[in-house]
């Protein structure tokens, strides 16, 4: 139930913020996954690290981590893991 809710903000969220990721750069990478999560307040450990750079290859491995992780607030997860992801694609 938990991880449904998760996910219908998250997506919701995706509408909302999308938009302003547009102008992200493509050197988005794990780096800027970590350094958003760190603004946010959000220690970060190994599995921080972790999730932000399985965003690089797979934008679900990096919700699930920080999921896991900790990271409570699905707007943050899914803006952390969509500037990971934007590292390969070159686009957001």
């Amino acid at each position: 139930m938990f991880r449904t809710a998760a996910l219908a903000a998250a997506t919701f969220a995706a509408a909302t913020l999308l938009p302003a990721l547009a102008a992200t750069p493509a050197q988005a990478s794990a780096e800027q996954c970590t350094a958003i999560l760190e603004q946010a307040g959000h220690k970060i450990t190994d599995a921080t690290r972790d999730a932000c750079k399985a965003g690089e290859e797979s934008p679900e491995k990096c919700v699930t981590g920080l999921t896991a992780d900790g990271v409570q607030d699905p707007q943050l997860v899914l803006v952390a893991c969509l500037l990971a992801a934007a590292q390969t694609s070159g686009e957001v």
